[in-house]
């Protein structure tokens, strides 16, 4: 049996086991698939969630995902995110080369203790966001070497993230 963890930063209802979760999305992945190839979608975990006997149920109703208005309000906060993520510009690097990014970054608030969306521009121009937004990368950057360790046409990606995130150590804050 694996041994199931949240990734860092998860946000999810205090007491949440991740090997609980973790089985139970195994066991639905399995029950769903075709031998070797079996497959977990967000639907089949949703309607599994119903159930009152399902693990994963009483994680759905933390998050209040049970009620009807709560959700809804949810949902239509995650759709302004996922539009605010999927906007992208067309800039000019100092290269001369066109380049296509995101419009707006995810960055911790300036007000409180949320996050909150500014102009990549911004964000860069910024000493606290931009150095928020070089420990957002490495953070990516592990996580996708993470993912893709084991292919070993990547090694070279490996290597070359050594040398830029070493170049670029997170400032020490005087307290």
């Amino acid at each position: 049996m694996a041994a199931y963890n949240f990734s860092a930063g998860a946000v999810l209802p205090r007491g949440t086991d991740p090997q609980v979760v973790g089985n139970r999305l195994d066991y639905l992945c399995k029950k769903s698939g075709l031998g070797r190839l079996s497959e977990l979608s967000p639907k089949l975990v949703v309607e599994d969630a119903r159930s009152l006997q399902s693990p994963l149920h009483k994680v759905f109703e933390a998050k209040g995902l049970w009620d009807d208005k709560r959700a809804a309000e949810q949902a239509r906060l995650e759709f302004a995110g996922y539009l605010v993520r999927h906007i992208y510009v067309e800039v000019i690097a100092h290269s001369g080369e066109r380049r296509i990014q995101r419009a707006f970054v995810s960055v911790p608030s300036k007000q409180d203790k949320g996050r909150v969306y500014t102009p990549f521009a911004t964000a860069i121009s910024d000493e606290e966001w931009r150095e928020y937004m070089l420990e957002s990368a490495k953070s990516d950057f592990t996580t996708f070497k993470n993912k893709y360790a084991n292919l070993k046409e990547l090694a070279v990606l490996w290597d070359a993230g050594k040398t830029v995130f070493a170049r670029s150590p997170r400032k020490n804050k005087a307290a």
